[in-house]
């Protein structure tokens, strides 16, 4: 049960910077009620996803708060980023705060099983990892007792009304970063403004994605002097020469020799659309692999019996064997690589955007200098988006057919493959910046020393 965290007041502005009052109490009393009445469900329904998502049970003790206790003194700052894709965007901003506070531990808690796996494998022994407490007085003090950080920093739009209420009564400083209101959720939670008012008073910075969304914040509640636009910090990933180099090497090892075309975080009914496409590719451009990599692995058995029923053969990256001649699709069912995968592939499809999901990440395949499509629904990240876009960096398409257009285009031209990777550059380099900032303010807030930062 993973609770949705972004609430918002209607497009009319009427409730703009509402203070938190008797309805707001209200209404976060009936929120303990319902998730008290959810947890017996919840804690066996994350064991099971544990389970499927990487065949392992769930930490739910540390979700009731019974996590190890700190060392006396230690004060670790705490940042949560909640799964797979709040990770990726924070790995820049949790080294650079490792790198710039040596002296404080950085803890970092994510709520699903697999976020946890993708830190593990990306940040190793470099943070403390932990699930994050369950938003319900017991276990949000509990957790508190035992790790007493110096600041909290969440990642994007996760809202805790408990969790933010509790930090705020200890005077630990607490911070939004990256943080962004989708449309989707401005419409969703019109119906909440009072708790959502009261649960961003608590915050001490909302250092917002744009200025769209800084606007957003002020209309849910969000006190004017606390609320800064810091930027993306998405537009600070760096490309290693590593991933490069193993991206080759994959390559080499799995599918030498022939145009790779990565669909990339699909969704159910994506699959499908994908693969239209694939047959119309393959009579422009033969020889190519379609590299599928579904938003959940778990779900890999499922398309082998589509493509079972399409007559196209399959390898799965678990089996541990290169794609031959006769392979028409390469099924990545493992967590962890897709970012290697990228650098793999000459061209990628993001899913989540030709079903209305809301699209994922477009910058991690630009940094790498990938030409990137993407469908009409990419509602999570609008503004990056359609940057790209604008930019001639991320190209558009509305179908299957359009889609088989343009990877079969992709593919013919390296001088617009080229052309695309320059100036998804060109905007990444003018991004850049608001891990800086942020790291910036996290130190203006606990009162520490920031090593080598430039000046705001």
């Amino acid at each position: 049960m993973r609770q949705s965290s972004e609430f918002v007041v209607s497009d009319s502005g009427e409730q703009k910077n509402a203070r938190p009052g008797k309805g707001a109490s209200r209404k976060r009393i009936g929120y303990n009620l319902l998730l008290r009445g959810l947890l017996p469900f919840a804690l066996p329904a994350l064991e099971w996803r544990a389970r499927k998502q990487v065949s392992q049970g769930d930490r739910w003790r540390e979700r009731l708060g019974f996590v190890p206790r700190r060392p006396a003194g230690d004060a670790p700052i705490w940042v949560h980023a909640a799964s797979v894709g709040e990770v990726q965007a924070a790995l820049p901003l949790i080294r650079s705060l490792a790198n710039t506070m040596p002296e404080r531990t950085v803890l970092v808690t994510t709520f699903t099983a697999a976020g946890a796996r993708q830190l593990r494998q990306s940040a190793g022994d470099r943070v403390v990892q932990l699930m994050l407490p369950y938003d319900l007085p017991g276990p949000v003090n509990r957790f508190l007792d035992r790790v007493q950080p110096a600041a909290l920093l969440v990642m994007e739009t996760e809202l805790w009304p408990n969790l933010f209420r509790e930090v705020h009564r200890r005077s630990i400083p607490l911070l939004v970063g990256s943080a962004r209101i989708s449309d989707r959720a401005w419409r969703r939670y019109q119906k909440i403004p009072g708790l959502v008012a009261e649960t961003l008073n608590c915050v001490d910075l909302v250092a917002a994605q744009s200025e769209v969304d800084a606007e957003r914040f002020r209309n849910l509640g969000a006190p004017e002097d606390r609320v800064e636009t810091l930027g993306n910090v998405k537009f600070d990933l760096q490309a290693s020469s590593s991933v490069a180099e193993q991206g080759s090497g994959l390559r080499r090892m799995l599918f030498p020799d022939r145009p790779v075309w990565l669909a990339a975080s699909t969704r159910p009914g994506e699959e499908e659309k994908v693969l239209d496409a694939f047959e119309k590719v393959r009579s422009e451009q033969p020889g190519t692999l379609l590299v599928l990599a579904p938003r959940h692995p778990e779900r890999a058995s499922g398309l082998k019996q589509l493509l079972k029923a399409r007559a196209l053969k399959d390898v799965s990256r678990s089996e541990q064997r290169p794609a031959d001649d006769d392979t028409d699709v390469f099924i990545l069912d493992t967590l962890g690589e897709l970012i290697n995968f990228y650098a793999a592939s000459d061209v990628t499809f993001v899913g989540g955007s030709l079903v209305p999901v809301g699209g994922h990440n477009l910058l991690e395949p630009i940094v790498l200098g990938v030409p990137v499509l993407t469908g009409p629904y990419y509602d999570n990240a609008v503004d990056v988006a359609e940057m790209l876009l604008a930019a001639g960096a991320v190209r558009r398409v509305a179908d299957a057919d359009e889609l088989a257009q343009r990877v079969s285009e992709i593919l013919a031209d390296s001088a617009v493959r080229a052309r695309m990777a320059e100036r998804g550059w060109r905007v990444i380099e003018t991004n850049r910046g608001a891990v800086d900032r942020l790291v910036d303010r996290v130190g203006r807030l606990i009162g520490d020393e920031v090593a080598g930062m430039p000046q705001p």
